[in-house]
């Protein structure tokens, strides 16, 4: 499941967007879970308090109180690294749009093919595999093969179902190289872990497919079990 926000004042404006979405989804056999936010305020909120972190934004410019350019780089600030659309009736903010790294700048009303075209390109082109340098070797592991990692210093020790690999990155790093950040969430700085390779939890115990288990404390489990519930009911 991909997941996209829309950051629309205007119903009209909104209402075409997510029907191109609608058919996006028919076209191409995708599921989108899309969140419409009415204004930038609303927007930063949610983000913050849910630590949500779309793959893409489909944000207005021309907003109420905090303009679109100012939100994204407040988020930018913020690490956010998912990629941004921007919608305007103008082509005057190109350049201020461009500096906060969006992706792509389009004129309402949006072209239904233009936006297919970039959903195909962000949500079908991002990388799968995280690329790691080890006794001078470079080898590449799939990010839906990853359990969990564990921080041990400047390092991490990458499970999957088969072996253990140590290398340095940071979590944050990890997440930020992932296809689908959401599907890693951090417990602490001392672990990451793939929700959706988790077979069950039970007793401070999480049991990934394949059978390994990792061992939590109390709060962290439940911390987890709350994050897993959210993911899969939203």
């Amino acid at each position: 499941m991909h997941h996209i926000a829309i950051c629309e004042d205007n119903y009209i404006d909104y209402a075409l967007l997510q029907n191109i979405l609608d058919d996006y989804e028919l076209a191409m056999h995708d599921s989108l879970n899309v969140k419409h936010f009415p204004d930038a305020e609303a927007m930063l909120a949610y983000f913050s308090l849910n630590d949500y972190r779309p793959e893409v934004l489909l944000m207005d410019i021309s907003l109420p109180g905090i303009s679109g350019i100012e939100a994204v780089r407040r988020l930018r600030s913020d690490n956010f690294s998912g990629e941004v659309i921007f919608t305007t009736h103008s082509r005057e903010y190109a350049l201020s749009a461009f500096e906060v790294n969006a992706r792509q700048y389009l004129v309402k009303p949006v072209d239904k093919q233009k936006l297919f075209t970039v959903l195909e390109d962000v949500l079908h082109s991002r990388r799968n595999y995280l690329f790691i340098r080890s006794q001078r070797t470079l080898r590449r592991v799939k990010f839906r093969d990853i359990l969990y990692c564990e921080t041990q210093g400047k390092y991490q020790v990458i499970h999957t179902r088969s072996e253990e690999i140590r290398v340095r990155i940071t979590s944050h790093g990890i997440r930020e190289l992932a296809p689908t950040p959401r599907i890693f969430t951090a417990l602490g700085a001392a672990y990451l872990v793939n929700i959706e390779n988790i077979d069950s939890l039970v007793d401070g115990k999480v049991i990934f497919d394949g059978g390994k288990v990792l061992m939590l404390s109390r709060k962290k489990f439940h911390e987890l079990k709350h994050t897993v519930t959210n993911h899969y009911h939203t």
